[in-house]
């Protein structure tokens, strides 16, 4: 149980890498509609079974990308406030 949405949790939306700066990113509610969407169609589409979605990185910090090695002018991070 989610405490975003039935399947979805704020905490699979959190940065959780070792040297992250507490940064996390504002969830727009379409998103989660749209996965919640997604789920339940294939889920309809498997018949038996519900498919579950997992959401292994859905924010990653400046730091967090910086200590894998990524770059820092990276897409993903233009929002991001400086650190």
């Amino acid at each position: 149980m989610g405490d975003l949405s039935p399947h979805f949790s704020r905490h699979e939306f959190e940065c959780h890498g070792n040297n992250c700066c507490d940064h996390s990113a504002p969830i727009n509610p379409d998103l989660i509609q749209a996965l919640e969407h997604l789920r339940d169609l294939l889920s309809k589409n498997n018949g038996l079974h519900e498919i579950p979605i997992l959401i292994l990185s859905g924010f990653r910090c400046q730091n967090t990308t910086n200590s894998l090695g990524r770059s820092p002018n990276r897409n993903i991070l233009s929002d991001l406030p400086p650190t």
